[in-house]
């Protein structure tokens, strides 16, 4: 029940008279009007309706004092769990993205010598991939967000699994080149010379549709280009043919990877030629700029192999176990910092960030239980006809309050934004209701002639 001020006062006024009836007192018949300016006789307040009074506003007073103790214990206890808001996770996350970007940095750092130039690139990629994962993190999350941390640990099992196969082919490189495996490359070198061959006439053929843009029609052009993917398609078993070894298993795996994602880009570009023809003329003209990365991209693993092939076959062998040093020097300062960074994610995502939502659901619960004791001590006011706005306005105040804080320990989230407005809102409210009852109070303390100082 909600009552404003302005009806305290008259409920109040007008339950005293009711108190004179009820209690029995009886008034004088009047036989003769009392002149005009004569004042009328006040009415007089039974002591039991006084004392009832008096004892409500003195337990009134007792339940205030601990609603607003309990208000500021509760909002200490709030205060101090930063660990649970959700500007630490925030800060954390920044701190994470920062931490991998140095990462990816001292991977790029790592040598690049003929014979280690595909293992940093390996790393590099990783780094880098495990780095965007946590930006997004940082730029996009959410409390309760699944999505993105998801893709972040995706990204770490990949650069795991990138990690173990660079040191496996260190374990390769570094151990002498016996005959047998010299035999096995130059038989690879030679069969993929044949390979790369065909790659390069592939790639004269592209690069002979985007330079013929200007004479050639969407039909025609989506038609040469189909003819490159049969080429590269050719290519691809070709590779899938190439004598695999201890040593050429990786080479084999970087080049199936690099063809992959040319088809992918070349189909995409002969599909949008596709969808021009019939419109020849004031079409948007499909773009080779992908496309072109990506030749470029190949063209780069075709290099990079040849290197690594002329270093296994270079008869300056400690020169190529030099190099490999140098890498292996760089790599064993690298792995235990991303290590190290990894170990560090692990324990936040397991203690969400020291935030121990147990203890926090255990802490609420007992301030639950806490309130409810001060509910307890308002549906125990004394209760009569005169008091019952006042009280009535503090059992609504105080249920509103009671149900808030038991739907806040069953929802209450770590980082959470808005994990508390609910109970602030209906705190407010609350407010409004207590104070309407104190001053329903004080104003029937004054009517009844009772000094605040006697309670």
């Amino acid at each position: 029940m909600r009552l404003n001020i302005g009806k305290f006062s008259i409920l109040a006024a007008g339950v005293i008279l009711a108190l004179v009836v009820a209690c029995g007192t009886t008034t004088p018949t009047v036989t003769n009007p009392n002149p005009a300016n004569q004042p009328p006789t006040p009415t007089p307040i039974p002591p039991e309706a006084k004392q009832t009074a008096q004892d409500f506003a003195q337990a009134h007073g007792l339940i205030e004092q601990d609603w607003d103790q309990f208000h500021t214990t509760f909002d200490q206890w709030r205060a101090g769990l930063t660990s649970c808001d959700s500007g630490a996770a925030q800060t954390s996350l920044r701190g994470f993205a920062s931490d991998i970007g140095e990462i990816t940095q001292q991977a790029h750092i790592l040598p690049r010598a003929s014979s280690t130039r595909r293992l940093a690139d390996q790393l590099i990629k990783a780094a880098e991939h495990e780095e965007a994962g946590l930006r997004q993190l940082r730029s996009r999350w959410q409390p309760d967000s699944t999505a993105l941390f998801e893709a972040v640990d995706s990204a770490r099992s990949e650069s795991l699994a990138s990690q173990k196969a660079v040191a496996d082919d260190l374990d390769d490189l570094s151990e002498p080149t016996s005959e047998d495996d010299l035999e096995d490359v130059r038989e690879f070198s030679t069969e993929f010379e044949s390979v790369s061959n065909d790659w390069t006439s592939l790639h004269n053929a592209f690069d002979s549709v985007r330079e013929g843009q200007d004479m050639l029609t969407n039909t025609e052009s989506s038609i040469q280009l189909g003819d490159v993917i049969d080429d590269l398609k050719n290519v691809q078993s070709a590779i899938a043919n190439l004598p695999s070894s201890e040593i050429t298993k990786g080479m084999i795996d970087d080049l199936k990877s690099a063809s992959e994602a040319e088809e992918d880009v070349l189909t995409t570009l002969k599909e949008s030629f596709d969808s021009q023809v019939g419109s020849e003329e004031g079409s948007d003209e499909p773009s080779f700029t992908d496309a072109d990365a990506k030749v470029s991209d190949v063209d780069d693993v075709r290099d990079q192999l040849d290197d690594e092939l002329q270093s296994i076959l270079d008869d300056s062998s400690s020169d190529k176990l030099a190099d490999i040093d140098a890498f292996q020097q760089e790599y064993d300062l690298l792995i235990p910092n991303w290590a190290a960074f990894h170990n560090d994610y692990n324990e936040w995502r397991l203690t969400e960030g020291g935030c121990n939502r147990v203890e926090v659901a255990k802490r609420l619960g007992k301030f639950a239980l806490s309130f409810g004791d001060i509910s307890k001590q308002v549906n125990n006011l004394p209760q009569s006809s005169f008091l019952r706005p006042m009280g009535d306005s503090l059992v609504d105040a105080a249920q509103r309050e009671e149900e808030a804080l038991r739907i806040l320990r069953n929802s209450w989230r770590p980082f959470s934004n808005d994990a508390y407005r609910a109970l602030d809102q209906e705190r407010n409210n609350a407010g409004r209701l207590r104070r309407q009852a104190n001053v329903g109070v004080q104003e029937l303390l004054q009517r009844f002639g009772i000094s605040p100082g006697g309670i």
